[in-house]
């Protein structure tokens, strides 16, 4: 399963180490934005990346608007999307009207996601619930 990770954290990612802790027994295969050829542009990049993968799972935690345009894209490509976040407190646009799961960033909390994840990406009914069509010419990109 190929999992694009959409996050602005770099060093000690929780959502990363949540989903490391799965990949083994589903045979993930994770890309992150951080890890592209920085010599070409990276736009076109992550719109491959995201068509390549089979979800995304976004963290809007910080509220950046990169994973709100990486979201987008997923969203436009129909891709289920899983939307993680350390808050459910938000001040700007939001995505609080999706489906999205709070996380601690403590060992229990990572664990708790990582439980959590792996129940979603393991259950292709409740992938298929993560999927929105907003056009469906649009996924010939």
């Amino acid at each position: 399963m190929k999992i694009y990770l959409s996050t602005n954290y770099r060093n000690l990612n929780p959502v990363r180490e949540a989903l490391e802790m799965i990949s083994g027994r589903l045979n993930i295969e994770l890309y992150q934005a951080d890890y592209f050829n920085i010599e070409e542009q990276i736009v076109p990049q992550i719109i491959e990346t995201i068509k390549k993968s089979d979800v995304v799972v976004a963290d809007i935690s910080n509220e950046n608007p990169n994973i709100y345009y990486e979201v987008g894209i997923a969203h436009s490509l129909g891709k289920p999307v899983i939307l993680v976040s350390q808050t459910n407190n938000f001040n700007r646009f939001s995505l609080l009207s999706y489906r999205f799961y709070n996380y601690d960033t403590d060992e229990k909390g990572i664990k708790n996601l990582s439980f959590r994840l792996e129940q979603i990406l393991s259950d292709n009914n409740e992938l298929n619930q993560l999927k929105i069509f907003l056009n469906p010419r649009i996924d010939q990109w």
